[in-house]
């Protein structure tokens, strides 16, 4: 949790993100986002960014790669 949480950090300060959507099996596991959101917080405010649930659920990597290109 610690290391996705200075992912998003890293990936806040280089991109400007305005949200991350975390998902899979991990990603979805109960108080996997609170403790990663937790983590998160110790950063500086700059590179705090909302977490939020992927809305396809732990499907949604595959869902995504079965859709058409275009």
């Amino acid at each position: 949790a610690a290391s996705i949480a200075r992912l998003c950090a890293d990936l806040t300060a280089i991109f400007g993100l305005d949200r991350i959507a975390v998902g899979g099996s991990v990603g979805l596991a109960d108080g996997y986002l609170p403790r990663v959101a937790g983590y998160l917080g110790k950063e500086p405010e700059l590179f705090r960014v909302p977490l939020v649930p992927a809305r396809l659920g732990q499907d949604s990597a595959l869902l995504g790669a079965l859709l058409p290109e275009g």
